[in-house]
């Protein structure tokens, strides 16, 4: 039976992967889908344009930006009298809702319009969960909720306390209400539960965080590697300050005639001029789509996934697109050790160390990986062949499980 699937989400496809990849996997199962997303007025708005030139995907952008202006302008009303009335209506779902993104206003507007009734509508980040909710109460169509990070954990610059409990709120009331809940991680489905009660959500199913396994080529290893210096790569969006960097750059310089750090993503030139550039062995890769990045993979040796449990409480028990983008590659993964990496590592022991949050343990990990250096480049292929156990090709057959349950 076909199925028409709506996925909604406040971010777009190259910010939000996991929402990609369920299309793509739906799309080769010849299932239609249509994305809802946001144009986001940055370097990522590029990436989405080579990502939907490989993939011709059905979406339509609404604007995160001050253009056009009117929709910014009313959404931000909008959402300013929201927060202000919020202490005076805390258990109201829509003060809730407008008040923790303005986006969500946006993509309630757009979805009044909705003229081809779907059969399950799928919201990926929170803000996207309320309008999933009202358009299935509107056209009496199942929705369904992806839980990528524990969103009532995440750090909160403006009005925390109170933005902290509507995360909370919006979850406990909707969640129970959903066809399925997914979770990317371990312990955010374990939290979560925990936070809404696990005889309340219906359907929760862990689907793991990984890629497509023809995303990734084996790294080739060959007398010349094993005499170079180790190559360390670290990716994220933004290569900024407070990402864990700061906590490995002076072990980058304790072993600089052994190893070479190479970071990829949008450079803040601010970090590079008052921090980076006093590397010699630090180098710098512009942002890549998903595809190019995993293959970029290959020409590495270690991985990098230096989350700090002082950042939130989402970063300690999440599993990020890194550690996984890095396991599928076959690269060894230097983890820190929060507790969701922790977990990760001892469960795949030959693919990883963990170190602790400090100069001090960073540096003393990095030594234990040089001198393992011909082991551990050795043991590439069969850390490829492990990680292959573990592809999206596997966890999507999950996935797809769940869009035809109990129809």
């Amino acid at each position: 039976m076909s199925k028409n699937i709506i996925f909604l989400t406040t971010a777009n496809l190259s910010t939000n992967p996991r929402l990609l990849k369920e299309v793509i996997f739906l799309k080769e199962k010849n299932l239609q889908c249509r994305i809802i997303a946001f144009y986001q007025g940055n370097w990522s708005d590029k990436i989405d344009q080579e990502i939907l030139e490989k993939h011709p995907l059905r979406i339509k952008y609404l604007s995160a930006t001050r253009k056009p202006f009117f929709p910014w302008f009313w959404s931000s009303v909008i959402q300013w009298l929201s927060i202000k009335l919020y202490p005076f209506a805390k258990t109201n779902l829509l003060i809730n809702a407008f008040a923790h993104n303005k986006r969500t206003i946006l993509l309630i507007n757009e979805l009044s319009k909705i003229q081809k009734k779907p059969d399950l509508i799928i919201a990926h980040n929170l803000g996207a969960l309320y309008p999933a909710w009202w358009l299935s109460k509107r056209i009496n169509v199942p929705f369904a909720f992806d839980v990528e990070d524990y969103h009532p954990g995440e750090k909160v610059g403006i009005d925390a306390a109170n933005e902290k409990h509507r995360r909370e709120f919006l979850m406990k009331k909707l969640l129970p209400e959903s066809k399925y809940v997914s979770f990317a991680a371990p312990l955010i489905k374990k939290e979560t539960l925990k936070l809404v009660g696990e005889k309340n959500i219906k359907t929760p199913v862990l689907i793991n965080n990984s890629f497509y396994a023809n995303e990734f080529k084996a790294p080739k290893t060959t007398k010349q590697a094993a005499a170079e210096p180790l190559k360390l790569v670290w990716f994220s969006q933004n290569i900024t300050p407070g990402r864990g960097l700061e906590i490995i750059l002076p072990a980058i310089e304790k072993f600089k005639d052994q190893v070479s750090l190479y970071l990829i993503g949008n450079l803040y030139q601010d970090f590079y001029s008052d921090v980076l550039s006093k590397y010699d062995n630090i180098y710098i890769i512009p942002p890549l789509s998903q595809k190019e990045l995993h293959k970029k993979l290959s020409e590495f040796d270690i991985g990098l996934a230096l989350e700090l449990n002082s950042a939130d409480y989402n970063r300690q028990i999440c599993l990020t697109n890194k550690i996984w983008a890095y396991y599928q590659a076959g690269l060894y993964v230097l983890a820190t050790n929060t507790p969701a990496q922790i977990e990760f590592i001892k469960q795949r022991p030959d693919h990883g160390i963990l170190s602790g949050q400090s100069v001090l343990e960073i540096e003393n990990a990095l030594s234990e990986v040089i001198q393992s250096k011909d082991h551990l480049l050795r043991d590439v292929e069969m850390r490829c062949k492990n990680a292959q156990l573990e592809s999206w090709e596997k966890e999507g057959e999950k996935f797809l499980h769940l869009i035809f349950k109990n129809h």
